[in-house]
């Protein structure tokens, strides 16, 4: 798959760091970096603890960029995604344990949200 635009690891509209894709393997490698620093970042900032959970967020990633690559998915639809990936970290982080300060993601809290915002195209 072949994404033809810039592809931002920053907010929404924010294209100040960007990827340019060139091949397939590229792609999608590329594309996941892109999702999980994304997603790291919000976790960052809001102070979200993964710990060895990360793993969890990983096959999420994984699984939906395997999607978009399936799909053959337009800039459009990776765009929708980033957006759709950040729904579920804002709903993952309201779904983990709050402890002194911070909030600790546990597998749990994976699995509440899936089954409150699944299905998400392309994640699940």
């Amino acid at each position: 798959m072949w994404f033809p635009s810039i592809i931002s690891t920053e907010g929404t509209h924010s294209f100040s760091r960007t990827i340019f894709m060139k091949n397939h393997k590229t792609d999608s490698d590329s594309l996941n970096k892109v999702f999980t620093t994304y997603a790291t970042n919000k976790l960052n900032k809001a102070r979200a603890e993964l710990g060895s959970n990360e793993v969890y967020l990983k096959q999420y990633i994984k699984q939906g960029v395997e999607q978009l690559d399936k799909d053959n998915a337009s800039d459009k639809k990776v765009e929708e995604a980033k957006k759709h990936l950040g729904r579920f970290i804002d709903e993952l982080i309201l779904q983990g344990e709050p402890t002194r300060g911070n909030v600790k993601i546990r597998k749990a809290s994976f699995d509440r949200t899936k089954k409150k915002i699944c299905p998400l195209y392309p994640f699940c």
